[in-house]
């Protein structure tokens, strides 16, 4: 008895081992504010969150669409502002709790931002980073003295109204790994039953 219930316990373990950790969350975003041609949306998404987690690190934060069409990012959308060394992030924090973004403060910019010319398609996002309901896009063409190298933003979409972020559907803890254990451990169950009901029978005969 003492067996069947190791062997048991032992399945357990592993289809607990096999399942892993809980999926990365990703959340998509939106924000809208005056620009150039009028009123502009900025659409994107944050991957590579953790619920119930402060102050964590987006491993990618996309933006998928722009409505003013004098928007001119490096690569075509949807673009990854986490980019290695063509990008430069100074924020990157965000909080989920209870699979809601609660907090989010992040900024990113092109490499070569408040650095030397030339200054053509340099681009700006932040999300919170200015203030809990300021969301940005900038982009720029021209450099202008400030003080210190820095680019002109000459086409800006600001949002003084926060951003809205919506939970994407993400796939369940992954289990397929521990199937096979937990499989293997119900076979080795029946056999063991089997093997107890043959010397029992051999024993009665």
């Amino acid at each position: 008895m003492l067996r069947l219930s190791s062997l048991v316990g032992a399945c357990v373990l592993a289809l607990t081992i096999g399942a892993g950790p809980a999926d990365a969350l990703s959340f998509s975003f939106s924000f809208t504010g005056s620009c150039p041609v009028g009123t502009c949306t900025v659409m994107g998404h944050i991957d590579g969150l953790i619920d119930n987690t402060a102050s964590q690190l987006a491993t990618d934060v996309y933006i998928d669409s722009v409505s003013d069409s004098e928007f001119t990012l490096p690569s075509p959308l949807p673009f990854n502002t986490i980019c290695g060394s063509n990008c430069l992030v100074s924020l990157n924090s965000f909080t989920v709790t209870g699979g809601v973004l609660t907090a989010e403060d992040f900024d990113a910019s092109s490499n070569g931002f408040n650095s030397t010319p030339p200054f053509q398609g340099l681009w700006n996002l932040a999300l919170g980073a200015f203030g809990p309901d300021e969301m940005s896009l900038s982009n720029g063409t021209t450099p202008f003295d400030c003080g210190q190298p820095c680019a002109d933003f000459q086409d800006n979409i600001i949002s003084q109204s926060g951003a809205t972020f919506t939970p994407l559907t993400g796939g369940a803890t992954p289990l397929p790994a521990a199937l096979p254990l937990f499989a293997t451990g119900l076979g080795a169950l029946g056999l063991l039953g089997w093997r107890r009901k043959r010397k029992g029978a051999a024993v009665a005969a």
